[in-house]
């Protein structure tokens, strides 16, 4: 598994497996959309422990390619110079609104995305490249929208990798401050942190790059 060190590394990948994390016992919690060779092939909601399988058949049929993978969910925690558990502002804040990554919805999918990447971990080979999704201040363009429609999130994090526009921003901890890729807990070996995908009230699409 890697992590990209250019944007512009997105536009060279064609096979996506975009997800809209949940952590539910029995509703189809997350939100999946797959793509091969830059066309949609499937958007849906399945359960979470559907994820794996569905994760394995798209890696087979292209293990050869580049392969984007994009979780909707915290993929980093960021620490204070005190070891507390520290908001990633850039991310995370917007008009005084707060979606941390340590407590409430943000917490519980951040545990699903560790035991996601925990059970496809045997086959997150070179080919495959991490990033972490954030629509929580989404602009909200579909009043009519069912409330367990999860994959249209995921669609939003696609049409943003591929729109021209996606303008990059670059975070650097302060001092003592320490971000950690949960994939640490692992042991996966993977050079830096997965970049952030980011959907503002604005419908700005940023994507952040964490200088650890």
């Amino acid at each position: 598994m890697q992590i990209i060190q250019d944007v512009s590394e997105i536009k060279k990948i064609h096979n996506w497996f975009i997800v809209d994390v949940g952590y539910s016992n029995s509703r189809k919690s997350c939100g999946v959309v797959i793509v091969r060779n830059n066309e949609v092939i499937e958007k849906k909601d399945i359960v979470f422990s559907g994820m794996k399988e569905k994760f394995q058949k798209f890696y087979d049929k292209c293990e050869n390619e580049k392969i984007g993978l994009i979780l909707e969910a915290p993929l980093s925690m960021a620490f204070d110079k005190n070891k507390n558990p520290l908001g990633r502002k850039e991310l995370e804040k917007e008009e005084g609104v707060t979606r941390y990554w340590y407590y409430g919805a943000g917490a519980t999918v951040t545990l699903g995305a560790l035991e996601f990447i925990n059970r496809i971990k045997n086959i997150l080979t070179c080919n495959i490249y991490l990033f972490e999704g954030f629509v929580s201040f989404k602009k909200n363009e579909n009043e009519n929208r069912k409330k367990d429609e999860h994959w249209k999130d995921a669609m939003l994090l696609y049409k943003s990798i591929k729109n021209n526009k996606l303008h990059e921003e670059n975070i650097v901890p302060k001092d003592g401050e320490r971000y950690i890729f949960i994939g640490d807990y692992l042991n996966l070996e993977i050079n830096g942190i997965p970049p952030i995908v980011k959907i503002s009230k604005e419908n700005k699409k940023e994507i952040f790059m964490i200088k650890s």
